[in-house]
């Protein structure tokens, strides 16, 4: 039986270490061997690296900060309501940089094993965020 709280804090940790600090030589301290990111762009293998990859390439088109609101921990499950808070710093989607500040909403599951994360899926609407971006440079 995992342990529910134990599970949440691996994902809350994970959360602030890779994804807010970008402290890439932690992954093995949350990241199962097999690990698989089912929600990277086409292109990106999902493993380990694809996950590094994605982080850095949202990093150079948008400084952020994500913050839990919400998760619910059951058994071997983590899903957290999230609030990214972004500011457009660098190319995305062919639009260059505006300087723009917003705020993106959005869901990620994690299935653990071994008190490490094996599989993430994410829902972030990145066509709310480029239609926020195309509104405010018209």
């Amino acid at each position: 039986m995992e342990n529910y709280s134990l599970n949440a804090g691996i994902v809350r940790d994970f959360m602030d270490t890779i994804w807010n600090r970008r402290e890439f030589n932690q992954l093995g301290r949350f990241l199962h061997p097999d690990f698989a990111d089912l929600s990277l762009p086409p292109g990106l293998q999902p493993g380990w690296q694809g996950l590094q990859d994605w982080i850095n390439t949202t990093s150079k088109s948008f400084e952020h900060y994500s913050v839990i609101e919400e998760q619910v921990t059951e058994a071997n499950r983590s899903v957290i309501q999230l609030t990214m808070k972004m500011t457009h710093i660098g190319e995305w989607r062919g639009l260059p940089a505006t300087g723009i500040s917003l705020v993106a909403r959005g869901f990620r599951y994690f299935r653990l094993e071994s008190g490490l994360i094996i599989e993430h899926r994410a829902l972030i609407d990145g066509t709310a965020i480029e239609k926020r971006l195309r509104e405010t440079t018209l």
